[in-house]
């Protein structure tokens, strides 16, 4: 099952990963633009990196697998691809690949 994922509410709230676990959801789709902080508060007005990296252990502890989607914005991340890639494969088998999105 695939649906609108709100990592922050992941991140931060307990349980709701086993919930949507047990709500049928198979893969998580997580926005994961970066590794710094610096590329979300241009990107999304934000340091959300830290909430990021929660709502992905929060995944992995419930059993939801991960796909991370960065939206590449040239000038801004195009130079992290290769992090992400990196962390990506780290993370691995819970994190299952990255889908990129050209902004």
């Amino acid at each position: 099952m695939e649906i609108p994922l709100r990592p922050y509410r992941i991140a931060k709230e307990e349980g709701y990963a086993d919930h949507l676990k047990r709500s049928g959801v198979s893969v998580a789709f997580l926005q994961f633009d970066g590794l710094d902080d610096g590329i979300y508060r241009t990107l999304r007005g934000a340091p959300l990196l830290e909430t990021k990296l929660r709502a992905i252990e929060a995944c992995k502890a419930a059993g939801i697998p991960v796909v991370l989607v960065p939206t590449v914005a040239p000038g801004i991340n195009d130079h992290a691809l290769g992090d992400i890639l990196k962390f990506a494969l780290s993370r691995a088998p819970h994190v299952r690949g990255v889908h990129i999105q050209p902004i």
